[in-house]
This record gives structure tokens, C-alpha cells and sequence, in this order.
């Protein structure tokens, strides 16, 4: 029914840098480009890869940058508010398709009070800025797509899919600033993930050997059921 321009984010190419603004002039002008494009050719919108496919923890913060904490936050969220700044003007409507969003946050714990007060020392903890950027700037008809990738994986059963939901109440509200709660709740839905490789992998971390033979049922069984849940907890995209 609906494309999406897939896109990938700066992760893997080993030239990502938070402080240099030629970089990031670059990246600006590059998604400006593709939203026109998802635009020209009918396109829902794009799809945005933050995965960071070279595990160098880019998100990280770490004080040999030379900034503190609060003016690295700051300028990663300058960064997120200025992209989504100039792929707006191209396309106000878009729908920008994630697979992982502040599912990212490596290390934070589901039942830390204090979450956005300890990110200093999450692996990911500048990405909240980024995507506070992105919700400070985010036009009225646009709307975020959230696969939260790894939990959506790990989803095995109705439970899975509840502690899923759960996190997206709990965490994300935690990591968002105040003013953009309203955009968290209106503008950004859930689709949930699904990977075929759990259905049919003999080793951990995605296999789900062990809890079809518990509920006995085939691969296919097993799968069936758990993608028709899928559909059932997505509001719109799986």
C-alpha cells in the first residue's frame, strides 16, 4: 500500500561525528534530497536506519570530546531539531519509518526512576537528544514509525507483546522532553518488528525452539499466531 526511501544513518562508514559541522551540513542537504524524492514519487515518506551497524557506540558520550555533558546534549539535539527541520520544508506530511527509536538507549534500566538523569553514561545517551531534536521540529501532519526492532524479535507470545507495549508507556515518556510528550502520543505509532530467522534458529539470542515445543506447535503455528498478535498490537505498519 505505502513505500518508504530507505535510508541508513550515519553508522557504519567510520565518519560520524557529532562536532563537525561540515559533516553534518552534508547530512542535512543528503535528507533533504531524499524527502524530495519520497515526495516527487509518492512515497509515505523514508525509512531511517539508526542501528549502528559498526558497534562503535557513536551515541556515546565521552569528555575527551571537550564539551560537558548538558552542551553535548544540546548540540545533539540542535542536530536532530535541524534535520527533521530540512526534510519537513521538503515534505511537511512525511512519515519517517524507524526500526529502532529509543528502544537504542543501551543500559537503561525499565525500573530506573531517574532515566533521563543517567544518561550520561548510557551508550546511546546523546541519541535522545538527537531524537528530542527531531520532535522539537517535527510538523503537525508528520508522524514517527517505531518498529522497536529488538523487542519485536523477542516477541513470543501475548506477554512478550503486553512487556512490549509496557516499555513504550514507561521508558519513552521518561526519556521525551515535556513539551514533546504530546507528539510522543499523537505522532508516533507502533509497528511492531517480526524476524522469520527466530522461528527457525537452533541458537540463542533469537530462537524459539524451546517455546514451541513448550506450547506445541509447529514453526509455522508458532509463527502464525504470533504475527496475527503482531498486527493486533501495531496501530498501522508491521
Amino acid at each position: 500500500k505505502h513505500n518508504f526511501l530507505r535510508t541508513s544513518g550515519p553508522s557504519h562508514m567510520g565518519n560520524f561525528d557529532l562536532f563537525d559541522d561540515q559533516y553534518w551540513e552534508a547530512a542535512y542537504h543528503n535528507y533533504a534530497i531524499f524527502a524530495r524524492i519520497a515526495k516527487e514519487t509518492g512515497m509515505k515518506g523514508i525509512n531511517f536506519d539508526l542501528e549502528d551497524y559498526g558497534n562503535r557506540a557513536i551515541w556515546k558520550y565521552r569528555p575527551a570530546c571537550g564539551q560537558s555533558w548538558p552542551q553535548a546534549y544540546d548540540l545533539a539535539r540542535q542536530r536532530g531539531r535541524r534535520f527533521m527541520e530540512v526534510i519537513g520544508a521538503e515534505f511537511p506530511d512525511i512519515h519517517i519509518f524507524v526500526f529502532f527509536w529509543l528502544d537504542l538507549i543501551r543500559g537503561a534500566e525499565e525500573d530506573n526512576p531517574q532515566l533521563f538523569a543517567n544518561l550520561e553514561g548510557f551508550t546511546s545517551g546523546l541519541l535522545v537528544g538527537f531524537i528530542n531534536g527531531i520532535y522539537d521540529a517535527l510538523p503537525p501532519g508528520a508522524k514517527i514509525i517505531d518498529g522497536m526492532e529488538a523487542s519485536g524479535y523477542g516477541a513470543k507470545n501475548i506477554d512478550s507483546l503486553y512487556r512490549l507495549r509496557a516499555r513504550r508507556e514507561i521508558n519513552f515518556r521518561r526519556l521525551v522532553a515535556p513539551e514533546n510528550q504530546k507528539k510522543l502520543r499523537e505522532q508516533t505509532s507502533l509497528a511492531v518488528a517480526t524476524y522469520l530467522d527466530s522461528y527457525i534458529n537452533e541458537k540463542p539470542p533469537y530462537c524459539f525452539r524451546e517455546a514451541m515445543q513448550e506450547e506445541n506447535m509447529t514453526a509455522l503455528e508458532f509463527f502464525r499466531r504470533n504475527f496475527r498478535l503482531g498486527v493486533e498490537f501495531s496501530d498501522e505498519y508491521v
